[in-house]
């Protein structure tokens, strides 16, 4: 009698079991299946996104919540046509999917466009940018920028701003894409520095050596020298290489600095 007890108390205890997991797993296959994370797309700024004139990537974006207006900021790398490209924009909104929307696009440089999206509904939660050429190759198959609500700068109130505002922010973009070149060079010096005394440590004692090896050991011991002396060459053009390019980044950003004092910002 206990024993048949015992048998339908754990027989309650397995059924128990199974339902709990059949619900957990309705709610994960749920989420697979329904798959709203559309919300949970967002792209980094800096990443590069391919589109079918080359690729773009965003600088920067605000929401301004009194107006309802969502400003993107996107540098343009052209691909390999000869021709400029006649940029368009397709925007949708996850949480309505059929609304079109006539969004504003200033040119503001030939690399540098500002992308003003109006007209959002209250609560929004993604958007999604296609950026196309409407001279290129149409078949290609395009990305999108994703832009999450929890994710951008917030502002109040927007106020019109001049093309020289708009220019002076892509000088801060390509001034901050500056420093970070130059400080990947100088790391790239002290590494290439660092290999350039190794390898020479290695030759002196290599030639210590050959002083008391027979001939075949010599000639080894010689071949490699040559060999590492070749790889010290090789590390020391590079070295001059990188040298000239941070010299080159460096009046980069003093030109750039100098059209920056031009601009007339409000």
């Amino acid at each position: 009698m206990v024993n048949l007890k015992i048998k339908k108390k754990g027989t309650k205890y397995k059924v128990a079991a199974i339902a709990i997991c059949s619900v957990l797993l309705f709610f994960l296959s749920s989420k697979i299946i329904f798959n709203a994370p559309d919300e949970e797309k967002f792209t980094p700024l800096g990443t590069p996104i391919n589109f079918n004139f080359g690729s773009a990537k965003m600088t920067d974006h605000i929401f301004f919540s009194e107006d309802n207006i969502l400003e993107i900021d996107f540098t343009l790398e052209q691909g390999t046509s000869d021709m400029p490209p006649k940029i368009t924009s397709i925007i949708k909104e996850k949480t309505n999917q059929k609304k079109q929307y006539n969004p504003e696009l200033i040119k503001v440089k030939d690399s540098f466009y500002i992308l003003f999206i109006k007209g959002l509904p209250k609560n929004w939660k993604t958007v999604s940018i296609e950026l196309k050429d409407e001279n290129a190759d149409q078949s290609v198959q395009q990305k999108k920028f994703y832009v999450t609500a929890n994710k951008v700068k917030n502002k109040s109130v927007f106020v019109k701003k001049t093309k020289d505002f708009y220019e002076e922010k892509f000088i801060q973009v390509q001034v901050k894409d500056a420093h970070t070149l130059i400080e990947n060079e100088i790391e790239k010096q002290k590494k290439l520095s660092n290999d350039i005394a190794m390898i020479k440590a290695q030759n002196q004692s290599l030639k210590e050596e050959i002083e008391y090896q027979i001939s075949d050991e010599k000639r080894q011991t010689e071949s490699k020298i040559q060999s590492n002396n070749s790889k010290i060459d090789t590390k020391e053009k590079e070295v001059s290489e990188s040298k000239s390019l941070t010299s080159e980044l460096h009046e980069k950003i003093r030109l750039l600095e100098k059209r920056k004092s031009e601009l007339v910002v409000n």
